[in-house]
């Protein structure tokens, strides 16, 4: 992959998926439709130092990508936050209680507690899942090896992203469908 920059803006000058060919077909197939997807995502920055940032989270992201469902969900909770929208996982988004946490809201942006459930559009996760959530935002790397409960996340994270992040975005919904396949 290159990237070249001019004053106004940064551009794909080109880009080979030849280095995915090492990996499992499933890995593979994952990778580079993240890897696309990422591309993307880093290509729509026309902040100079955001996408220095970017650069280094796609970079970190490549290097990584013998694990692509772990690193997936690394560089687009990074990108959130880059863009002021990160998931609130410090306590319930609507009330702000940090006991009873039950579930996720994607419209809210983060947690939700028992007694807030009822009262927004959320959804309620396994416990296995919220303190993944809860892990992946404070220390990511003590969850790398759980591919099968981030696997779990990745739609949660894929419907906060296109709901408040205004570009327009493809792959996502590919990306889920070779995760169902591969899962499945």
């Amino acid at each position: 992959m290159t990237l070249s920059k001019t004053k106004q803006r940064s551009y794909l000058e080109k880009a080979t998926l030849i280095q995915f060919a090492p990996l499992s077909d499933e890995a593979g197939i994952l990778g580079s439709l993240m890897m696309q997807t990422a591309l993307q995502i880093a290509l729509l920055s026309d902040d100079q130092a955001e996408g220095a940032l970017l650069y280094e989270a796609l970079v970190t992201f490549r290097k990584g990508i013998t694990n692509p469902v772990y690193q997936w969900l690394v560089f687009l909770m990074t990108y959130l936050s880059l863009q002021g929208v990160p998931m609130s996982l410090q306590s319930c988004v609507h009330c702000q209680k940090t006991t009873s946490i039950i579930g996720l809201s994607t419209h809210l942006g983060g947690f939700i507690c028992q007694d807030c459930l009822p009262k927004t559009d959320a959804t309620t996760l396994p416990a296995k899942q919220l303190k993944a959530l809860l892990d992946l935002n404070r220390q990511p790397e003590a969850i790398a090896h759980e591919t099968a409960t981030l696997s779990k996340l990745i739609p949660y994270v894929h419907r906060h992203f296109t709901h408040h992040v205004d570009v327009p975005m493809q792959g996502f919904s590919l990306i889920e469908m070779v995760l169902e396949k591969i899962h499945s």
